[in-house]
């Protein structure tokens, strides 16, 4: 009788045992893949220019334009979204091209990656430029940049006289691994 329930004993423990692993390995993928912190949005206008993903395990939430714009070859244009982000302090989001209005239309973010700072809250645009050789026009509510969440890592700058010790590459820049 007291070896069965010595034997219950330890299978209990090893059952709560790898419930706390299973549970430890679950907390640390949401820390790692998701935030318990959502982005709050507020929509100017129409609810269609609110961002969507195409699908579900996308990492970038597609944007759309707030009005109709018109971009000669080489143009650019800072292009109302319709949107206003609440972003979390210790977050950011970046302004991302999208991939086929490059290739399709030579349409890209002029300054990718566009930086959105958690203090911002004001309507997100984006600037974008036409690098095609033809005319452009974006209707209102077509899709023209993606955003992705990123967290921030606190840091600070120290400042020095001269930085000590060396890397392989030191003052290397532009060019200094050749072209092959």
């Amino acid at each position: 009788m007291l070896e069965a329930m010595g034997l219950t004993i330890v299978l209990l423990l090893a059952l709560t045992l790898l419930a706390a692993i299973a549970l430890i390995a679950t907390r640390k993928e949401n820390k790692n893949h998701s935030s318990n912190r959502p982005i709050k949005i507020e929509v100017v206008g129409e609810s269609q220019y609110r961002p969507a993903r195409a699908h579900h395990d996308d990492a970038g939430w597609d944007i759309r334009t707030a009005e109709d714009v018109f971009l000669r070859p080489g143009e650019r244009a800072l292009v109302p979204t319709g949107i206003k982000l609440g972003i979390p302090t210790g977050y950011c989001v970046y302004v991302l091209p999208r991939s086929g209005s490059a290739h399709k239309l030579g349409v890209t973010v002029n300054n990718a990656p566009g930086l959105i700072d958690a203090g911002y809250q004001g309507m997100v645009y984006v600037n974008v430029i036409n690098h095609g050789q033809k005319a452009v026009r974006l209707n209102k509510g077509n899709r023209i940049a993606q955003l992705v969440v990123q967290p921030v890592t606190p840091a600070t700058m120290a400042p020095v006289k001269t930085l000590t010790g060396s890397t392989e590459r030191g003052t290397k820049g532009h060019g200094s691994t050749g072209e092959k």
